[in-house]
């Protein structure tokens, strides 16, 4: 392990946190909330961890990290965010623990929206936007970002085995650009651009110019944090929730796909997409389902069914992409739509967006796979191969994702048999570890839509802690780090 290279590169990230921190400190200090101490102490603290690293590094500074070396790297990256992040919480007295704080953090950066703050409100205006922008730098990549715009130019090779261990998507990615400083730099614009226009129209559907900052950075990234502790339903705006649908849907979709069709004009490639298609048809086929359980038990009678699908929508959309935002208690629900929700969970969005859990597109090869499997039942003889977009599909890939399967699932249920030993219900511990590794959100029960995890223990949240980040990093990259053999030379 060249670890000199890799802490030196965490120092320059440090920093750049650290810088990041600038923004919400200029917030605090217009509104005067009184968090301004608490991120003046964060930012000196970054500056000098990040800059103490660089420099006790700097001999290291023209290694070149291997794959393996990767791994680690990414793997501390969003542990060192995590807990820098924590610092301006923790100075402010956000909350009562340092587990809580880091949990606030994680929770940020790792896109989950999960917090353990009962009531949103209380918080100054400096510290809603760091949890925001934790959001929103999380969503772009941490190790992204760094490869657009630090590492960029730095020709090493570095930037495709950092890439590669940090993006989401795995071998069903597609790069819109041959070099992968390039293909960074266009995602991070078309990420960009995602939160500006929808800044734009939730301006338009009169939210303040704070909230829609706020809520922009939260959607695109698919976070879920909301500077209202009722989230969406705060505003009661109809228009607002089709706008926020809308954009959680976009920030779903693969980001390549978006610039290809956007800059380079390939809307036919665009439609033909096969996990684009399954990504839609299963909001819709959701969205319509929940309706009609909502009509057929009842459900809002006085508000129609238009109502009906409008929040069927939302809150498929909401969990699907794994942002978590709400617009009503779905807990509340018939049975049948909480179950296609927590159902929803196991999803995703499309491979290369913001989204996390399991990725439409693993879902896609896995069923094919499946049908193949079926036919040499009946047919031994028969071949059947496996194709994906037009590309076939090697047995190296599918054997990759059936692994990633039976270890997604391992981790929810150990997860949630350790959630119960920290002293969660049973459904809530299990629902939570779902929810923590798929980084959607909220649970079920007084951790649900409603609720909120500021009661569950410092045991629990560093449990869900590492749930986010081994979701956030799609297994492998966290868990390759135990296994003896990588650390032998």
């Amino acid at each position: 392990m060249r670890t000199g290279r890799i802490f030196f590169l965490i120092g320059r990230i440090i920093v750049v946190l650290g810088l990041a921190m600038i923004l919400p400190l200029a917030c605090s200090l217009i509104y005067k909330d009184g968090d301004t101490a608490a991120f003046g102490i964060s930012i000196i603290i970054c500056l000098v961890c990040g800059l103490l690293l660089v420099l006790a590094n700097r001999r290291h500074r023209r290694q070149t990290m291997r794959r393996r070396d990767s791994f680690l790297f990414a793997t501390l990256v969003w542990l060192s965010a995590a807990f820098f992040g924590a610092l301006p919480f923790l100075f402010y007295g956000s909350f009562p623990d340092f587990a809580s704080c880091f949990f606030e953090s994680m929770s940020g950066f790792t896109t989950t929206g999960a917090s353990a703050l009962a009531q949103v409100e209380s918080q100054p205006h400096g510290i809603l936007l760091w949890r925001s922008l934790s959001h929103w730098l999380g969503g772009a990549g941490i190790v992204l970002i760094f490869v657009t715009l630090i590492q960029r130019g730095d020709d090493r090779g570095e930037g495709v085995v950092i890439f590669k261990a940090e993006y989401s998507g795995g071998n069903l990615t597609q790069r819109v650009s041959p070099r992968i400083e390039d293909n960074a730099l266009d995602i991070f614009c078309v990420y960009t651009g995602i939160t500006l226009l929808c800044m734009l129209f939730l301006l338009g559907g009169g939210m303040s110019f704070f909230d829609a900052v706020n809520h922009s950075m939260s959607i695109a990234a698919t976070g879920g944090f909301s500077t209202k502790t009722l989230s969406i339903a705060a505003f009661n705006s109809a228009y607002l929730e089709w706008v926020t649908a809308v954009f959680m849907i976009i920030s779903g979709i693969n980001y390549g796909l978006i610039y290809m069709m956007v800059v380079r004009r390939r809307i036919g490639s665009f439609f033909k997409n096969q996990e684009l298609r399954m990504y839609l048809a299963v909001i819709a086929v959701s969205s319509v389902l929940i309706a009609l359980s909502l009509h057929h038990s009842g459900y809002y009678v006085q508000e129609g069914f238009a109502y009906s699908l409008r929040q069927g929508l939302f809150h498929t959309a909401s969990i699907v992409t794994t942002t978590g935002l709400v617009a009503t208690d779905f807990d509340l629900w018939p049975h049948f739509a909480r179950f296609i929700l927590v159902a929803l969970m196991l999803a995703g969005g499309c491979s290369g967006s913001t989204a996390g859990s399991i990725k439409i597109s693993r879902w896609l090869v896995a069923l094919k796979s499946l049908c193949a499997e079926f036919t040499k039942v009946y047919r031994p003889n028969a071949v059947r191969r496996v194709y994906y977009n037009n590309k076939l599909v090697s047995g190296d890939v599918s054997r990759r994702m059936i692994t990633f399967f039976f270890l997604y699932i391992c981790l929810a249920i150990i997860g949630g048999l350790l959630l119960t030993l920290a002293g969660m219900d049973w459904l809530e511990g299990l629902t939570s570890a779902m929810t923590a590794l798929g980084n959607v959100g909220p649970a079920t029960g007084s951790v649900g839509p409603a609720g909120s995890f500021a009661e569950v223990s410092a045991a629990a949240k560093w449990v869900l802690s590492f749930l986010m980040l081994v979701g956030r990093l799609e297994l492998y990259t966290v868990l390759v780090l135990f296994a003896p053999g990588i650390w032998k030379k």
